[in-house]
């Protein structure tokens, strides 16, 4: 595949920062044609968070028959708004099971070629939306009772029930409490170093899946 075209679906880590978000990092690493961006801050994927994917998909423009691959990187803001986990047979949109299925064939009915891939939520250090809590998302319960790892878990049942692979970068950036202040900004975004390191994760596994 030459000069690939990517299309991202995600949240504010996603999108473009000063001094250079993952997606602005990529391009020295990968000749891309095309990178179409749709991630939005403080989104998730379901019908029940705000701004979320699943009403993105919603409007043609925001569907590309000419992309190779996608990205998708959503959950952790499943987790901070606390939406519904769901089933991985769930066919609701308002749950993150039930999103995660209606976006891989909403965007497969657009382009059946399309690759597609979801990558794990980052360590994150933050409470939930209306929580009150000191500990990592990983162990701490959401408004509807659910953790980080719930999530993190719902990603891997339909990656296989679904058939997509995922950048398991929650593992692979080796981000920590013990590191945080070198790779992130904050409680939740990476900082630029953060960033290169992503960009270089993501662009290693796409050049060895598909490019």
């Amino acid at each position: 595949m030459k000069q690939p075209t990517l299309a991202i679906y995600g949240d504010s880590i996603s999108i473009k920062y000063e001094g250079g978000g993952w997606p602005q990092k990529i391009e020295s690493l990968i000749d891309f044609k095309t990178i179409y961006n749709h991630a939005i801050g403080g989104s998730g994927i379901s019908r029940t968070t705000p701004n979320n994917t699943l009403g993105l998909l919603d409007d043609q423009d925001n569907l590309h028959p000419d992309a190779d691959i996608v990205i998708i990187w959503h959950g952790t803001n499943e987790w901070y708004w606390g939406a519904p986990l769901g089933t991985c047979e769930d066919e609701s949109e308002d749950t993150f099971a039930g999103a995660i299925s209606s976006a891989v064939h909403t965007l497969r009915a657009v382009n059946p070629e399309v690759k597609i891939i979801w990558m794990t939520p980052l360590f994150r250090h933050q409470p939930p939306n209306m929580i009150e809590s000191t500990q990592e998302a990983w162990d701490t319960k959401n408004k509807s009772g659910f953790t980080m790892k719930d999530y993190d878990n719902m990603i891997w049942e339909q990656s296989n029930r679904l058939c997509f692979p995922v950048i398991d970068l929650r593992r692979l950036t080796n981000f920590s409490k013990e590191n945080k202040h070198l790779y992130y900004r904050d409680i939740a975004h990476p900082s630029e170093k953060g960033f290169e390191l992503i960009a270089d994760l993501i662009a290693r596994h796409l050049k060895q899946w598909y490019l």
